[in-house]
């Protein structure tokens, strides 16, 4: 028994677990529900009941839970297609993404203005979206233009509340 956080309502699921994963302090269960084939994860703390059944768990041959969580399976995929990125960082958030890269084909320069430029292909997700909010001045996207562009407006939208 599962209570569902967009809509509020309380819904049964016959559950195939595949994994869990902890993500900014929520355990999520990577499953299979209701004998269907794609893969969602729910928030642990929204079961209001389980109980064990005596039917297999149906577990995909393919499925590998670090390649789900590391192709965006946790990051509320807004497209299928990746976005290739151009940012412009400050030199002390460039050294964080050195360490810890957004991609495996990210590409980091030198920038005329003291800033590093990064070059990554990511997946297309409302989590890039918060990350780059939250870097605030730290970071400035390049492109895509309409990623640009959809920040540009969100941000305008934010100082308009402080004035």
């Amino acid at each position: 028994r599962y209570h569902r956080r967009y809509d509020g309502e309380t819904r049964d699921y016959v559950i195939s677990p595949l994994g869990i994963v902890f993500r900014d302090g929520v355990v999520y269960l990577v499953c299979q529900r209701n004998g269907r084939d794609d893969v969602v994860h729910l928030a642990m703390h929204r079961f209001l009941e389980a109980e064990g059944l005596d039917q297999p768990v149906h577990r995909p041959a393919d499925f590998d839970l670090s390649a789900y969580v590391n192709h965006g399976g946790l990051n509320f995929k807004l497209s299928d297609e990746p976005l290739a990125i151009e940012l412009q960082v400050t030199a002390e958030t460039a050294v964080h993404l050195e360490e810890t890269p957004l991609s495996t084909d990210q590409r980091i320069t030198s920038a005329q203005d003291g800033r590093r430029r990064i070059i990554a292909t990511v997946p297309d997700t409302a989590q890039l979206r918060w990350w780059l909010l939250g870097m605030g001045d730290q970071v400035e996207v390049t492109a895509p233009q309409a990623l640009r562009e959809e920040l540009a407006e969100r941000l305008n939208q934010a100082l308009a509340q402080y004035r």
